[in-house]
């Protein structure tokens, strides 16, 4: 388990290097530079957000790097610089409390069950209860500690934790898991389902008595190299109607 962390921390050090030299885009002389530790839930609408803002704000350079809130909250207390993060959780946030200022909830998801494509299950409990393997993040992850709550409302932990395949460090990787067929069915953000292949899953909704909601949180660092313009980020993803439109967009809900 510690080497697997060594590794994290490595491979997120890597992502975040690499990004300081390519950002989510290019600007040819940009005067300010932000840098954006995201929960990897947010890949796409986050690099699609940043796209948009460089239009209205062609002097600010947008870097983003991706992963677990977890692993980007431990990259946080040792030592990263970065000008925002935008966690999947509380908890992940409040572990970096003391290094963060207030944070903001700019978007909510919901959590679902996907199964293969060619899965014939008409619904998430027939899937869950069918599969010998499912797909799960592990319950650091905040999609792994929303997973254990939707299903304890359910009634349904104690049958879904013997079956979990894997216990991956993001919710990607449970996605990926059941995209690949290693799993017959898996839990994942709604948000998520979007950067699976066409026609690569089923998707199966939860029982509207699950009121389990992923709560989207950011929050400037406190010694950011740029708190100006993280701040005027900041605004931009909670505020700006384009912002919002795109996290909608994305399968996110309003916070």
């Amino acid at each position: 388990m510690q080497a697997q962390n060594r590794q994290s921390r490595l491979a997120i050090l890597c992502i975040i290097g690499a990004l300081a030299l390519i950002g989510c885009g290019s600007n040819s002389a940009p005067a300010h530079t932000i840098t954006i530790l995201a929960a990897a839930s947010l890949t796409e609408s986050i690099t699609d957000i940043a796209d948009a803002y460089r239009i209205d704000h062609p002097d600010t350079r947008v870097i983003c790097a991706f992963a677990g809130s977890q692993i980007l909250a431990a990259q946080i207390l040792e030592g990263a610089r970065f000008d925002l993060f935008c966690s999947a959780d509380e908890h992940q946030m409040n572990r970096v409390r003391d290094l963060v200022g207030a944070p903001v909830p700019f978007a909510a998801g919901r959590l679902v069950v996907i199964t293969p494509a060619s899965s014939e299950h008409p619904d998430a409990l027939t899937a869950l209860d069918a599969a010998e393997r499912i797909a799960v993040a592990a319950p650091e992850v905040p999609a792994g500690r929303y997973t254990r709550t939707a299903m304890l409302q359910l009634g349904l932990w104690d049958m879904v934790q013997p079956k979990s395949l894997s216990l991956e460090e993001s919710v990607r990787g449970a996605l990926t898991r059941v995209v690949m067929g290693e799993a017959d069915a898996g839990i994942v953000y709604a948000a998520d389902t979007q950067s699976a292949p066409t026609d690569s899953i089923r998707i199966h909704e939860l029982p509207v008595s699950v009121t389990t909601r992923a709560q989207y949180l950011a929050a400037i660092c406190n010694t950011a190299p740029n708190p100006t313009a993280a701040r005027a980020f900041l605004d931009y993803l909670t505020t700006n109607d384009q912002a919002q439109r795109i996290l909608r967009a994305h399968g996110f809900d309003s916070p």
